[in-house]
């Protein structure tokens, strides 16, 4: 048995050399790292595909759209956390500094008071205008997500130390925990406040999990504080990103304010796919950010073009099979939803640009050029955030659909143009 599967191993082994030397990539390191990635990605798509389709058919439009609203309104005050923690982590973990977990959990936490504090303020204004389920819901939110979010960390620093086996396991039980959960909810009340109950419920106890089961593989990860370099990372990105969260939520909540819970419901339909098809590429694109914390600076500008060709070719292949295949989809698994299936195969476009466009960004925040992060965060929320406003009010529902790929191709070019004025100077330096 031991002959056979060397003998696998080495017939596995041949080809994956052949294509790495073609393709100028670490086949074996993508095949160890991109199996367990790969293979989290589909049970989680699997399982975000079930999800939806228990929204699609056993809860009410108005309740749908009511909950994405709520956890669009959670997402924007969600800006009052240190967000920008999780790269900062995978990056001090990657260069050797492995004992700051339980540290960076706790930093996170200090932070969250303000968090707290807003989501209970948003909530007493929506209890006084009479929306007791936004109230209630964002209480519930208000109480659970900073521990949600800092134990969450725990991925951040299995993708640093490039245990991406175990961050698989972890984050692929969890998922589905979370899933059984809402959807044992779902088919037994349409209650918006249950729902969002369960929903935080479920994760804090998956990423609570997850915590302990990685601080027992790793006890290290318990035993120093944070430093301060990474605290001070993480403080920029979260500046950085603040405004670039509300973006993210912007587009349902423009959908809500134009055109009420129902089309709010329709859109979040439309997006589900693209959005997780969107996850699992900025994946396996996240499995080269160890590798390029840790490469020279010509080693990365010698094979960037032809990373950013291969990137788009694969976006390219996805959002043309997606597109093929919406229509018979939607028929089948989200019948009510037919109105649907034009937007979704409209938003799969991006696709095209997204995964080159975070290749480059995480080259960014591997070379920790913060100015130029800076920049790019900044033009990034401006492109969109403009673009969802002006075709918005332009052209309604569907040109918030159309502004989310017209603005990611402006971001990529974006993307380009400041690593084309960076280059010249790190050849420099």
């Amino acid at each position: 048995m031991t002959r056979l599967i060397s003998k696998i191993k080495n017939l596995i082994r041949a080809p994956m050399h052949r294509i790495g030397a073609y393709t100028q990539l670490d086949m074996n390191y993508l095949v160890r790292g991109g199996f367990w990635l790969t293979f989290g990605q589909v049970v989680g798509i699997g399982s975000s595909l079930i999800v939806a389709i228990a929204y699609a058919n056993l809860l009410p439009k108005e309740a749908y759209g009511l909950y994405k609203y709520i956890m669009s309104v959670a997402g924007i005050l969600g800006v009052f956390m240190l967000t920008g923690m999780l790269t900062p982590i995978s990056r001090t973990v990657a260069k050797g500094k492995d004992t700051i977990l339980a540290g960076a959990i706790r930093y996170q936490l200090r932070w969250s008071s303000i968090f707290v504090a807003i989501s209970t303020a948003a909530a007493a204004y929506y209890w006084l205008q009479g929306n007791q389920a936004i109230a209630w819901s964002l209480l519930i939110l208000a109480a659970g997500t900073p521990f949600i979010r800092s134990l969450n960390s725990f991925g951040s620093y299995l993708t640093g130390k490039k245990d991406f086996r175990l961050n698989t396991i972890i984050d692929t039980i969890s998922g589905l925990f979370v899933a059984a959960a809402v959807i044992a909810t779902i088919s037994i009340t349409n209650s918006v406040i249950a729902l969002i109950g369960v929903y935080a419920a479920s994760n804090l106890i998956a990423n609570g999990a997850g915590y302990w089961v990685t601080t027992r593989k790793y006890p290290q990860a318990t035993t120093a504080a944070l430093d301060e370099d990474t605290k001070n990372f993480g403080k920029s990105l979260s500046v950085l990103g603040a405004l670039g969260a509300i973006a993210q939520q912007l587009d349902k909540i423009l959908v809500f304010k134009f055109s009420g819970t129902i089309e709010l419901a329709i859109y979040s339909i439309a997006s589900a796919m693209p959005d997780r098809m969107k996850s699992f590429l900025k994946t396996l694109v996240a499995l080269a950010f160890p590798k390029l914390v840790a490469k020279e600076f010509t080693d990365i500008r010698s094979s960037l073009r032809l990373r950013v060709l291969q990137s788009m070719a694969i976006g390219g292949i996805a959002a043309g099979a997606y597109i093929a295949a919406a229509p018979i989809a939607f028929r089948y698994l989200f019948p009510e939803y037919q109105s649907a299936v034009f937007y979704s195969q409209i938003m799969a476009l991006w696709l095209v640009f997204f995964v080159p466009m975070h290749y480059i960004g995480y080259i960014i925040h591997a070379r920790k050029h913060v100015r130029t992060i800076y920049i790019l965060e900044s033009l990034t929320v401006a492109v969109r955030i403009g673009c969802y406003i002006l075709f918005a009010v332009l052209w309604g529902i569907i040109g918030i659909v159309i502004s989310r790929v017209v603005s990611i191709g402006l971001i990529f070019l974006a993307h380009l143009i400041m690593w084309d004025w960076e280059e010249p100077k790190q050849h420099r330096a």
